[in-house]
């Protein structure tokens, strides 16, 4: 996708059954970001089920249950184009059954369309206090989108068709809400609309004589039109926070055949590009993007703003998850969050809230039960001023501050530093009954995570000269192995020397195979990347020295202070190998000696003799490579 156009993301809300999904597929579809042929497709497909006006909403109601209940389950993104603007638009359901999914759409949108349907007695549903029109509303504004467009729908459903009295009277409706909820009606467009035929969708309807055209009023500038597609268009695009560090939660993550793992998010700040080490938060899992995608177009760098899926290296599916947050891990990365203070207001709960209550948070793409665990003021909702210290209880309508504690593993950030993970929703018994800003966050100082850049393995191997390029292209020749680069070469006694590899996709029974392919005297390490660092090991790199060796730039040599430490530290302790062959043998086997052959040793005999003169062997290239550790071979 080229970038001459600026991206957005429309994240499209509303009451079950208000039309969102087949004003979104026609939308699309009048855009040209579906054919015609596939449209056909579906309308034959919807009828055979008895579902005909159907078609549209099928663009993105693709999964099974979805068709055969006619409702949106999983949030679907599709993208299509508008004179202005990239238009990333994402249909959430409306079924309150699935208001985590609606909530993991809508924080990474930048403008939210409320589909209202205008029918009678549709539009009341919605509305009422058990409708998902008010609370799909609120969650919008608590999830920070600041831009908002109603969209009156099914005009041709009114009585009479139509009706000018009936779309008034929802729009005053609507905007009496949403101004209480902390929307300003006069920026906000209201558009009546028929999402299945089509009326003032992309030109005015001729259906609707009396609308003559909505208007905004807003500090950038006032607009105006008479369709949806230039309501749209008159979106304004929200300031990309390109020089922060990157903040990028997970929304899903998927493993492609021939691929791998590939998690999937919206760059909330900061730059993602192929190459970068990233981190994930609260997994404190670190490796290596390979590459970076948008709608199947790969990208350079992807910006804030940017629906993204990226590859990464030997992660499992099973490892990362929704609500993750991945980040540079060269600049500020994401950690667990241990607790939180924030500020809440509670909106609609039927008792009282006291430490102690745990409901689930809905903070960006996360959903975790978080405890209450301290209530330490009671503020003023408007002025913010303090009211009351240490309150026993907070009420419907009161605000205060709070220390929260997640009951499972979470990542959030101060809505001073990162906005879109500094909000949240509270949600209790199926509805929202407090939303909140966070004020601090106290992050878990752990030890270092797991860090995986490639299945490698770092080894510093005691090769005789002839074998050691022999074993190179062995390896490179049967695919085994894939040398990255040789990192050091010492000098060793008896035409052998000690090389420092950096292996790359290599398992442990590969190594082994290397090792025999080299006629190795001995491995001095083997120690995997994908770690946790075992202190207690004799012969592991040093967390810091591991870290430094990994994350270098690969042109940049190994400092002197690591040479000397790998050497120190590695050729300090040689073990004998196993040989097993000569273990849990029978008495009367070749352990215990059996004569060959005339004149001939006992095999135990042999094996002693052999033992011995490894040793000797063992001895003298250990002494050679401390004395050599700083004597690379040109």
């Amino acid at each position: 996708m080229g970038k001459e156009k600026t991206h957005i993301n429309i994240v499209v809300i509303g009451h079950v059954d208000s039309g969102k999904s087949t004003t979104t597929g026609h939308l699309i579809y009048k855009c040209g970001g579906i054919d015609k042929r596939t449209i056909e497709k579906f309308e034959k497909e919807a009828q055979e089920m008895g579902k005909g006006s159907f078609k549209y909403a099928w663009v993105l109601d693709k999964l099974k249950a979805e068709r055969e209940r006619g409702i949106t389950i999983d949030i679907a993104l599709w993208k299509f184009e508008t004179a202005k603007y990239y238009v990333t638009i994402i249909d959430a359901p409306g079924h309150r059954d699935f208001i985590k999914n609606m909530i993991t759409g809508t924080s990474q949108a930048d403008c939210a369309v409320l589909v209202v349907a205008c029918g009678t007695g549709e539009f009341e549903a919605g509305i009422s206090k058990n409708g998902q029109t008010r609370e799909h509303a609120l969650l919008a504004q608590t999830l920070g989108v600041k831009q908002l467009i109603v969209a009156c729908n099914k005009m041709d459903s009114t009585e009479p068709p139509f009706s000018e009295t009936r779309y008034n009277e929802v729009t005053n409706e609507v905007s009496n809400y949403i101004k209480k909820i902390g929307y300003n009606p006069k920026a906000v467009a209201f558009v009546p609309i028929s999402g299945f035929n089509g009326d003032n969708m992309l030109e005015p309807s001729s259906n609707m004589p009396w609308f003559k055209g909505w208007s905004v009023e807003r500090k950038e500038g006032p607009a105006s039109g008479k369709t949806l597609l230039e309501a749209l268009d008159a979106v304004i695009p929200p300031s990309r926070p390109t020089d922060k560090p990157l903040r990028l939660p997970l929304q899903d993550v998927y493993k492609i055949g021939g691929i791998g793992t590939v998690p999937v998010g919206r760059v909330e700040t900061g730059i993602l590009k192929p190459g970068m080490v990233v981190t994930f938060a609260p997994q404190n899992l670190t490796t290596e993007v390979k590459s970076v995608e948008m709608h199947h177009e790969a990208l350079q760098e992807a910006l804030p703003g940017d629906n993204v899926g990226f590859n990464v290296k030997n992660v499992s599916i099973k490892e990362i998850r929704r609500g993750s947050v991945a980040s540079d891990s060269k600049n500020d990365p994401a950690k667990e969050t241990k607790q939180f203070t924030a500020q809440v207001i509670i909106m609609n709960h039927p008792g009282q809230i006291a430490a102690g209550y745990t409901p689930v948070l809905d903070c960006h793409t996360a959903h975790i039960a978080c405890k209450f665990a301290e209530l330490k003021e009671k503020v003023d909702r408007r002025s913010g001023k303090k009211v009351e210290d240490n309150p026993k209880f907070l009420k419907s309508g009161d605000a205060g501050i709070v220390d929260l504690i997640p009951t499972k593993p979470l990542c959030v950030e101060t809505f001073t530093e990162y906005p879109p993970l500094g909000r949240f929703a509270v949600r209790d018994m199926r509805q929202t009954v407090a939303v909140g800003v966070i004020k601090g966050v106290e992050k878990t100082e752990g030890g270092s995570g797991k860090v995986v850049l490639g299945d490698s393995c770092f080894l510093i191997m005691v090769l005789k000269q002839n074998k050691l390029d022999e074993a190179l292209r062995a390896g490179a020749a049967s695919r085994r192995v894939n040398v990255d680069r040789v990192c050091k070469v010492f000098n060793c006694h008896y035409g052998t020397r000690a090389v420092v590899i950096f292996l790359k996709s290599l398992s442990y029974h590969k190594v082994l195979k290397l090792e025999l392919m080299a006629s190795t005297i001995h491995t001095l390490v083997n120690y995997n990347i994908e770690f946790t660092p075992a202190s207690n090991s004799q012969n592991a790199l040093e967390d810091e020295d591991l870290k430094y060796i990994l994350l270098k730039p690969e042109n940049e040599p190994l400092r002197k202070q690591y040479e000397i430490s790998m050497g120190k530290r590695n050729a300090a302790k040689f073990e004998v190998p196993d040989f097993p062959e000569y273990n849990n043998k029978k008495k009367g086997s070749m352990k215990y000696g059996k004569t060959v052959g005339k004149g001939s040793c006992s095999n135990i005999e042999k094996y002693r003799r052999k033992k011995k003169r490894k040793k000797q062997q063992i001895k003298v290239c250990s002494d050679t490579v401390k004395k050599n550790v700083l004597t690379p071979v040109a």
